[in-house]
C-alpha cells in the first residue's frame, strides 16, 4: 500500500469543505461500490451514503483514515490497474523501504553486541541491557520522520522496547536520538535497548547524549558498511 498516496486521500477529503464530493470522488475513481467499503468498514452503507451526500457533519479524522485505508486496499485487491494508474497520474513512484526488521534466534546483551559487531560503546546503560527480538535499519531518519505517517511509525517502533535500532550514516545523532524520544512513551520498557550508530565520522552531540542518559539507551558506534553490519545481523 502507497502510504504517499494514503497521505494524498487523507488530505484531500479533510481539508476540502465539499467532504462528501471528494469522498465520492476517490471511491469511483477506483469502480468501489459503496457497500463494498461499509463491509470492509463493518458499518453500513447508510453510513457512507450519508457522508457522502453530506447529510452528516464532517467526518471525524479516524473515520477519514479508515475509509482511505479501505479504498486504497479494495482498490488494490480488486481493481489494480485503475490502483496502479492513479500512482502513475499523480507521479508517485514505488516506495523504497527505508526501514527493515529481524526476529534474533535468542536474546543479546549490550556486552554482546559491542563484541559481534566489534562497536565501540559511545553512551554506556546504568546497567547491562538485553536486546528481546528486533532490529531496525533506518536508512534516514528525517526521511523516516517526515515522509511516514506518525500513526504508522507508532505501530512499528513504539512498543520495541528492549530492541537493537541501526541508524545509518549519522553525523551527530540528533535526530535519532529525538525521533526515538518523541515516538516512545514514559515507561522505561518503551524504549529502544541499544541504539547502534553506522557512521565514518560521529560527533555525538549533547543534546544526544542528555537523552540517552536520562532513558538509559545505550549507543555504541560502527564503522562497518550498512551490508556488513546486516550480514552479521541476519545470522544472530
Amino acid at each position: 500500500m502507497s502510504e504517499e498516496l494514503l497521505r494524498i486521500i487523507i488530505g484531500d477529503i479533510a481539508s476540502n469543505t465539499n467532504y462528501g464530493v471528494v469522498m465520492k470522488k476517490w471511491r469511483e475513481m477506483f469502480g468501489l461500490k459503496q457497500g463494498l467499503i461499509s463491509n470492509e468498514m463493518r458499518i453500513k452503507q447508510s453510513v457512507i451514503s450519508d457522508y457522502e451526500n453530506e447529510r452528516c457533519k464532517n467526518p471525524g479524522i479516524k473515520f477519514v483514515r479508515d475509509y482511505s485505508i479501505s479504498i486504497m486496499k479494495l482498490a488494490k485487491q480488486n481493481n489494480y490497474k485503475e490502483y496502479k494508474n492513479a500512482l502513475k497520474r499523480l507521479k508517485i513512484n514505488p516506495e523504497k523501504k527505508i526501514m527493515e526488521s529481524f526476529a534474533f534466534k535468542k536474546n543479546y546483551s549490550n556486552k554482546d553486541f559491542l563484541k559481534i559487531l566489534k562497536a565501540t560503546q559511545l553512551i554506556m546503560p546504568a546497567e547491562d541491557v538485553n536486546v528481546k527480538s528486533c532490529a531496525f535499519f533506518i536508512d534516514n531518519a528525517s526521511k523516516l520522520l517526515t515522509n511516514r505517517p506518525t500513526y504508522n511509525l507508532l505501530k512499528n517502533m513504539k512498543n520495541e522496547g528492549g530492541a537493537l535500532f541501526v541508524f545509518l550514516n549519522v553525523k551527530s545523532g540528533n535526530i535519532p536520538v529525538m525521533l526515538i524520544n518523541a515516538l516512545s512513551g514514559n515507561k522505561k520498557n518503551d524504549f529502544p535497548a541499544i541504539l547502534l550508530f553506522q557512521s565514518e565520522k560521529l560527533k555525538l552531540s549533547w543534546i544526544a547524549k542528555k537523552l540517552a542518559k536520562s532513558k538509559n539507551i545505550s549507543i555504541i558506534w560502527s564503522k562497518k558498511s550498512k551490508e556488513e553490519l546486516l550480514s552479521i545481523i541476519e545470522k544472530l
